[in-house]
This record gives structure tokens, C-alpha cells and sequence, in this order.
């Protein structure tokens, strides 16, 4: 074991696979895969998770039936995880973690489940992470933990429209 992985530790993804049997993909040496976010596309699973090499965190996808890992092509220029995808007027978006540029910002998916383009960005001046969002009875709920003077904080933001103001 690496001393990096000593102190970050050695993570790795599990599912249930259609029998009931746990199924687990190791990460290579190096390297730890976390915060996976699975999406159907059609009659495939495509896993799309952090893959973080213990200096920078890029975020990648497998499908289940290949469990080797691709990074996405999507111009993030810091540390990323926890890539939030979700579907709106038959589009994937994403809302990856990216704290270290101080916003929450809203990606485009252009060609599935590869290539993704910075579409806008809906919280400004917010060293924010793990941000989720949720439509519910016309409103937009957007859920992110909020860092503030070193203190962690749960937000709820709402706004009618996903790409108007929050």
C-alpha cells in the first residue's frame, strides 16, 4: 500500500448485478474510484464516478458490461468529483463537484456519455460539494454542502427554472 493510500484510503465501486450478487470493481494501482452515479441510457448502465489519482480528482464512466474506465472528455480546470447527471428535456446534464473555482456549475452533455460542455453557471461566489438537485412540484431544489470560514453547512437553493436565477 502507497503512503497515499494510506492516508486517503483504497476505495472502489459495488453493485448488485441482476442475480442479487454483489459485484465489485477495484481501481488500479494508484488510483481509487469514488462517488458513483449510475445512469440508464437506453439498455446499457453507464457508472459515471471520480477517479482520483491522489493529486487530482478527473472524472470518468464504465458501463457495467466493461467495467474499464474512460475519462470524460470535459474541460474542468481543478479538482472534480461527485458528477451529479441527470436528464431534463431529453438531455443528460451534470453537476460535478469542482469547490476549488468558488461555484456550481452546470454541464452539457453532447455526446453520451463521453463529451460534455460547460453549459452555465447557476451559484456564483459558493465553495460548494456534493451538490444534488431534485424537481418537485414546479420548483427546482438544488442541495449542495456549503463550506463557510472552514464549517461545513447543508444549503437548499430553489428557483423555478434550472437556468434562471437560485
Amino acid at each position: 500500500m502507497t503512503e497515499a493510500e494510506k492516508t486517503y484510503g483504497k476505495w472502489f465501486i459495488m453493485w448488485f448485478d441482476k442475480q442479487g450478487v454483489f459485484q465489485r470493481i477495484d481501481a488500479p494501482e494508484g488510483v481509487f474510484y469514488a462517488d458513483p452515479m449510475p445512469v440508464k441510457h437506453n439498455t446499457r448502465m453507464h457508472v459515471f464516478f471520480e477517479l482520483f489519482d491522489y493529486q487530482k480528482g478527473r472524472l470518468a464512466y464504465f458501463t457495467l458490461e466493461n467495467s474499464v474506465p474512460k475519462l470524460l472528455d470535459i474541460d474542468i480546470p481543478c479538482h472534480a468529483s461527485y458528477p451529479y447527471v441527470f436528464r431534463y428535456q431529453d438531455k443528460y446534464y451534470m453537476i460535478p463537484e469542482t469547490c476549488q473555482l468558488n461555484k456550481i456549475n452546470l454541464y452539457e452533455c453532447v455526446e453520451f456519455p463521453i463529451k460534455w460542455r460547460f453549459n452555465k453557471t447557476l451559484i456564483n461566489n459558493i465553495h460548494a460539494a456534493d451538490t444534488s438537485i431534485l424537481y418537485f412540484n414546479g420548483l427546482w431544489y438544488l442541495f449542495t454542502i456549503k463550506y463557510i470560514a472552514g464549517v461545513k453547512k447543508f444549503c437548499i437553493f430553489y428557483s423555478s427554472d434550472i437556468f434562471s436565477e437560485w
